[in-house]
């Protein structure tokens, strides 16, 4: 799952973003409907970050 939308700012919420596998995710139970809305989940660093 990629968080970067709303790290880029192209979402306030990543469940506003139609694309991510989140949504398959919650549906499935593995995670809950409010995942990283009321604060940033723990993201891995990477060679991507700016």
């Amino acid at each position: 799952m990629d968080y970067n939308p709303v790290k880029h700012g192209l979402c306030s919420v990543l469940q506003e973003w139609e694309f991510s596998s989140l949504h398959r995710l919650m549906a499935q139970g593995i995670y809950s409907q409010n995942w990283g809305v009321s604060e940033v989940p723990d993201l891995p660093g990477g060679i991507w970050d700016e």
